[in-house]
């Protein structure tokens, strides 16, 4: 019984990392998205990625830009949006096994 205790919640805390890990990924495919449109503000790119996030509960999450400012790109220009958020901040089971670090996920887009 209690092998089947750890496994079990091993699995639950290598599901919530996945979900972690996907919902980071669809937040920064939408806020470069945002962010490659024409005439496009870091504030609405930020927004776009900050809906995904809050709609699914992840918490002390950073969302950053590569240029600083997506409005400063032109057209052709790559724009790389970042977004991490800690692991542990953001499990069903806190301090199970405990993960000191950020999943972060990054991509790169053309600017429009």
């Amino acid at each position: 019984l209690p092998t089947l205790v750890v496994t079990l919640l091993t699995a639950m805390q290598a599901a919530d990392m996945m979900f972690l890990k996907q919902t980071l990924q669809v937040a920064s495919y939408e806020a470069a998205r945002a962010a490659i449109k024409r005439n496009a503000t870091n504030e609405e790119a930020t927004t776009s990625g900050q809906q995904i996030l809050t709609s699914r509960t992840v918490e002390s999450f950073t969302v950053t830009f590569l240029p600083q400012d997506v409005s400063s790109a032109e057209r052709g220009d790559w724009v790389s949006v970042t977004v991490a958020a800690p692991a542990d901040a953001n499990t069903v089971l806190p301090n199970w096994l405990p993960f000191e670090q950020d999943l972060t996920v990054t991509t790169k887009m053309v600017k429009e």
